[in-house]
């Protein structure tokens, strides 16, 4: 009986058995999760954001509903809302705007823009001040810089174009104007 109580003793006294080691941090106030180091380092008022990797939303002050998830992804973001990044560098220089989703490397990467959409590669990589774009495939709309509400798939765009629709096909591109579109 000796031998039992000493060796239900000894089991009460092991650490508790987790999955990962260390455990995850959990949840933080005002509904935010982090995990991976630096990610909301500098979270003051933000709430409802999800940093998962190293660096995520480091320098988010007070952005709210930000999902961030691959290393560095909305690095430089301090008070945008609602960006939704995915893959290593995305949306990273992205300070105060609102509303962009960047899936795939670098995608969006040094954007100061509102409502864009970027899926592949380097898409959108470089448009800085450009809104309401759309870019599917690698590097699509790398090249836009400024311009707005255009649609790329599978192109590079044009530096300043604006509400230009161009799909690539078989390494030819044309570009067409919405009316264009609306009369095939």
């Amino acid at each position: 009986m000796l031998c039992v109580s000493l060796l239900l003793g000894c089991f009460a006294l092991l650490p508790t058995v987790k999955a990962v080691s260390p455990e995850p941090d959990g949840g933080y106030p005002d509904g935010n999760t982090a995990e991976g180091h630096g990610a909301l380092f500098n979270l003051t008022t933000g709430q409802l954001n999800t940093a998962i990797g190293i660096d995520t939303l480091r320098r988010n002050l007070g952005g709210d509903s930000n999902t961030a998830i691959g290393a560095s992804v909305l690095v430089g973001n301090i008070n945008g809302n609602r960006n939704t990044a995915t893959g290593s560098v995305a949306l990273s220089r992205n300070t105060h705007k609102n509303d962009n989703t960047a899936n795939g490397f670098r995608a969006l990467n040094f954007s100061e823009g509102n409502g864009n959409t970027a899926i592949g590669s380097r898409a959108l990589e470089n448009n800085f001040t450009g809104n309401s774009n759309i870019a599917l495939g690698n590097e699509a709309g790398r090249n836009l810089n400024g311009g707005s509400s255009n649609i790329d798939i599978g192109n590079e765009g044009v530096a300043g174009e604006g509400s230009t629709f161009v799909l690539a096909v078989r390494a030819r591109q044309e570009p067409l104007s919405p009316a264009s579109v609306a009369r095939k």
